[in-house]
């Protein structure tokens, strides 16, 4: 996707990868900086199937990212 494609996504994102991924952490930070109401999480120490080797903390994460509304990080913004 674009940039600009990446900036009509409006819902809360949660955007999220391993630090050994196949797609670079960096690429990662980029996608979240895109989209208007997104946070990011990159996992330590963990590939792509960050769902199936870090279940238990992907769970609380998605759980805790599902639970909460979104709240914008103030002092942060790169992008938006």
């Amino acid at each position: 996707m674009t940039p600009e494609q990446l900036q009509e996504i409006h819902c809360p994102t949660l955007v999220m990868g391993g630090d050994h991924d196949g797609i670079p952490s960096y690429h990662l930070w980029l996608i979240s900086q895109h989209i208007p109401q997104s946070y990011l999480w990159i996992v330590p120490n963990s590939g792509h199937s960050v769902a199936i080797y870090k279940k238990d903390q992907f769970n609380a994460v998605v759980g805790d990212f599902l639970a909460q509304p979104y709240r914008k990080i103030e002092g942060l913004d790169v992008l938006h």
